[in-house]
Parts: C-alpha cells; sequence; structure tokens
C-alpha cells in the first residue's frame, strides 16, 4: 500500500529529471589581442588574455611578453621570454636586450647614444662577411656555442635531445614534413622551449593529413605530448561519441529570425604556425567561388537555403592560396548577461572514418594546399593539390535548445588533382535540417506528464472514495 500524499510531492522532482539537460557549453569570451592589459599577453592557444608574471610586459605585438626595463632576455619561441637581472655593479642590458654588459662608464651616456657590444665571447658570436650577429638561442641553450651536432639540428634548431617517441604512422613524401615535422615536434615539447609557434605548426601538419589522420606520424607525435604542455592547441572538440555529444557542447537560447544574419568569426593561423587575428566571416572568406558580395553574403541570412558551385584552374586556387591557411570558425552571440561570447562550431572531415570518433569533430580545417605535395625543394611545383571540394554549413532546428545534433556543423570534403593544368569542381553551400530527435523527446514527455496527470487524478478520486467510505489507505495491486 502507498499512502495518497506521497505521490504529489514524487512527481515534480520525476519531472525535474526528466526536463534536466546536462550541458558543457564550450563557449568563450570574445577576447581579442588589444583587450590584455599590459600584464598580460594573447594566449593564441586558448584565445584569452593570460598573465606575464614577474619582470615581464606585454610586447609590442600584444602576443607575448617581454623583460621589463634593467633585464636580459633570452627568446626560445615561448611567449613568455625567460628574463635574467643585470643587476651587478657596471652591468646594463646590451641593445639587442640579449646580453648583461659591464659597463663602467655608461651612466655618463647621453640620451642619444645607445650601449654597443664590445668583447662578447666569440663562441657566441657568428662571424658575417659585414660583421657578427649572436648566434640563435637554441644553439647557445643546447650548446653554448654556435655550433651544433648534425643530428641535434632539426628544421633551423639545436635540440640538446632529439630522441622521438615510438612510431610507426604514415608520412607523405614531402620536403614540408621533412623540415618542420620532427622540429615542430621537439620545440613544442621541450619544456625549456615551450615554443607556441610549434605547437601550432603541428597541429597543422596533423591537419594536412585529410584521408588518414590518426593514423598520420604527425598526429601520433602530437597525441605523444602531454596534455599539461601549455601551448598545445586542442585539435579535437570531443573525446566521445560525436553524435551524443556535440550538441551538449553548444549554448543553450540561440535564436535567429528569418533572414537575420548569422554572425561568424574565424581564427587564422598561416602554414608556419604564426597567428594571423580574428576577421568577419563574410563573402568569399571561406567560398572559392568568386561572385558579388551580396551574394556570397547571402550563405549566412538565417532560413535561406544556398548553393553555388564552380569549376576554378588548380593554378588559381594556387594563386590565392600559395601556402595553405588555416581556420577555426566560431559562432558570435551575446549570452543572457549581455556577454559578446564565441561559440567553436565544429568541422567534420567527410574524408575521415566516421565511425572512429577521434575524427569526428576537428576545431581546424583548409581550403587548398600546395605545399604537402612539393618534394625535395619548396620552389619545384606540387605534385598533387589538395583541395575543400564540398563545404556545407549546416543548421539543425532548432537552434533554441540543441539535443545530439550541434545548432551548427561544418562539413569538408577534400580532393586531391595531380595534373596542375586541371579545373577543379568547388561547392559552397547552406543547408538546414530539422532535428526529430527534438520532437520525439518532446513527445515522450508529454505522454509522460500527461500519463502521471491520469494516473494522479484518478487515485485523488479513489482515494476521495474511499475517505468518505471510512477507508485511510488505498490498496495497491
Amino acid at each position: 500500500m502507498v499512502a495518497a500524499g506521497c505521490f504529489s510531492v514524487l512527481l515534480p522532482t520525476l519531472l525535474a529529471r526528466l526536463l534536466l539537460a546536462q550541458s558543457t557549453d564550450t563557449s568563450l569570451p570574445f577576447v581579442q589581442p588589444h583587450s590584455c592589459t599590459s600584464s598580460q599577453f594573447y594566449d593564441v592557444s586558448r584565445l584569452e588574455c593570460s598573465p606575464c608574471g614577474e619582470a615581464l610586459k606585454r610586447g609590442a605585438d600584444g602576443l607575448r611578453c617581454v623583460c621589463d626595463v634593467g633585464y636580459a632576455m633570452v627568446d626560445t619561441g615561448s611567449p613568455i621570454a625567460q628574463c635574467s637581472a643585470c643587476n651587478k655593479i657596471d652591468q646594463v642590458v646590451s641593445v639587442d636586450k640579449k646580453l648583461c654588459l659591464t659597463c663602467p662608464n655608461c651612466q655618463s651616456c647621453r640620451n642619444d647614444e645607445k650601449i654597443q657590444v664590445v668583447g662578447a665571447s666569440p663562441q657566441k658570436i657568428l662571424s658575417l662577411p659585414k660583421g657578427c650577429v649572436p648566434c640563435h638561442e637554441t644553439f647557445i641553450l643546447a650548446t653554448n656555442r654556435c655550433t651544433c651536432p648534425p643530428t641535434n639540428l632539426k628544421g633551423g634548431l639545436c635540440f640538446g635531445n632529439t630522441k622521438l617517441p615510438p612510431r610507426a604512422g604514415g608520412l607523405p613524401d614531402s620536403i614540408w614534413y621533412e623540415m618542420h615535422l620532427q622540429a615542430s615536434y621537439l620545440a613544442c615539447s621541450n619544456v625549456t622551449f615551450s615554443n607556441q609557434t610549434a605547437c601550432q605548426l603541428l597541429t597543422n601538419l596533423v591537419v594536412l593529413n585529410v584521408n588518414n589522420l590518426v593514423n598520420g606520424e604527425a598526429y601520433i607525435l602530437y597525441s605523444s605530448i602531454t596534455p599539461t604542455t601549455n601551448y598545445l592547441p586542442k585539435l579535437f572538440y570531443v573525446d566521445t561519441n560525436i553524435a551524443a555529444s556535440l550538441g551538449q557542447t553548444a549554448p543553450d537560447g540561440l535564436s535567429f529570425r528569418k533572414d537575420s544574419q548569422i554572425t561568424l568569426k574565424i581564427v587564422k593561423y598561416d602554414a608556419r604556425g604564426n597567428f594571423l587575428g580574428w576577421e568577419d566571416v563574410r563573402g568569399g572568406t571561406l567560398q572559392l567561388c568568386p561572385d558579388t558580395q551580396i551574394l556570397l553574403d547571402a550563405a549566412y541570412k538565417f532560413g535561406s537555403s544556398y548553393i553555388q558551385t564552380c569549376k576554378l584552374r588548380i593554378s588559381d586556387l594556387l594563386s590565392r592560396f600559395p601556402e595553405p591557411v588555416f581556420f577555426e570558425l566560431f559562432l558570435l552571440f551575446n549570452d543572457s548577461e549581455g556577454v559578446q561570447k564565441v561559440w567553436p562550431i565544429p568541422v567534420r572531415n567527410l574524408n575521415l572514418d566516421r565511425n572512429d570518433i577521434r575524427a569526428g569533430a576537428l576545431r581546424r580545417f583548409f581550403l587548398v594546399d600546395g605545399l604537402t605535395g612539393r618534394r625535395d625543394s619548396l620552389s619545384n611545383p606540387p605534385s598533387s593539390v589538395t583541395y575543400a571540394t564540398d563545404v556545407v554549413l549546416r543548421t539543425y532546428l532548432p537552434t533554441r535548445s540543441p539535443t545530439r545534433e550541434p545548432p551548427f556543423l561544418l562539413t569538408v570534403q577534400y580532393a586531391q588533382i595531380q595534373d596542375l593544368r586541371a579545373e577543379a569542381q568547388v561547392t559552397f553551400a547552406a543547408r538546414y535540417e530539422m532535428s526529430y530527435s527534438v520532437h520525439k523527446r518532446d513527445t515522450d514527455i508529454a505522454l509522460g506528464v500527461l500519463g502521471s496527470l491520469a494516473v494522479f487524478i484518478a487515485m485523488l478520486e479513489t482515494s476521495s472514495w474511499r475517505r468518505r467510505s471510512g477507508l485511510e489507505f488505498i490498496d495497491v495491486v
């Protein structure tokens, strides 16, 4: 037997559990380099402002921290320079900020005079026909001189330890990979260097392997770096099943009016891993086919299906993209408190195995790659060119309450061509799909609520009748 009054307490609790939705919103506050304070730098791996630390200040580009006045600097590619105080008697910092010099009479120098490097250690100076320049910091750190054993020299950098993790992945026949893969891994994973650009370059090399990403040597090296490495960009959005979790990464309450503009942003990186900044997605930013600005912008009007197909010469694609440019796509929106945020739109590479959970949703993509196909020399024409033959911006309705599918998803299909005189067919489309799982969920909840209410009302009526009959409890069979 069950007391009638207990059901009125259990029903709201049951409904609350049914309506509760788990969320792992991956949105970020929209911050640009100029937004950081003088004691912060813009961390391009996290797209946020991070503190510089003691004896450091923001550099001119806002992307790194440089040593304060009175400190010599060692630059290994980390956004946070290594500083040493020039605080001994008669010590001053050299003009290039790299050395502490002993200069007894420097206090009497006029304001329009600069301290020159005189008598520096010849082991740390490289002789050139027209003068001397300091050796690269990696040479000094590894050997304390300007020479580097050939086995320790990778990509123009000198490493004290060039040991690589065990690997058996595929590697393209490419001078670009030969020049940069091992060097970018070593400079990124080495805690002494913490080279941020190298980490970005390594990530780019992973993304370029469009047909065999997770089995490629670049990915094996990338995945062997400890997650605590400060500046390694995130390659995938989620580490579980794409269909089950991507929708949970999206913010709730996204709402758009018919024909309103979908505000998209991209972060751009060059092939060598340099941060190129934020940019509005408009016109031909992601579209290879030429057309008027108005027609190209129509792709980003909410509720408007859009498709454009054209044929382009490979030489024209290479002219527009001599080197690949890498993009990360974001939706710009205001949250419930009016804070401007960006949500990273997942990217699905259709060339990859859809059953591989690691390749389900990427952060980064490109449109044209003419570097990977170059052999022996970068000045040689590529033996093949990879290009995005089909790019689709998919919108899953309703956007306000995402479930399994995210509100927006970018799919990219790549193709490769060997004949540089041929033409490539490319397509860009914007499509809308209704999420029927939402309606099924709402129907199930409604039926559950109505069924529960029917039982509850029946029990109340039965309870009322039993009380009139002098009985205290309801018999449950």
